[in-house]
């Protein structure tokens, strides 16, 4: 069943994701400790999937 989208306001929509060394880069400026062992696993990973894990950890 087709869904409808309607913005009756301005928005911005999420569309992509940096570059995974962006990503890292940003978060260890905002969270150096916090998450250490996520950004570990992201170098570990630096593709799709890696980027998949890091992501689901937060929703």
């Amino acid at each position: 069943m087709p869904e409808l989208l309607l913005a009756v306001t301005c928005f911005t929509c999420l569309k992509g994701f940096r570059r995974i060394n962006e990503i890292i880069g940003l978060m260890e400026r905002i969270a150096p400790t916090g998450l250490s062992s996520e950004l570990t696993q992201l170098r570990a990973k630096p593709e799709s999937f890696g980027l998949k894990t890091f992501f689901n950890t937060f929703i």
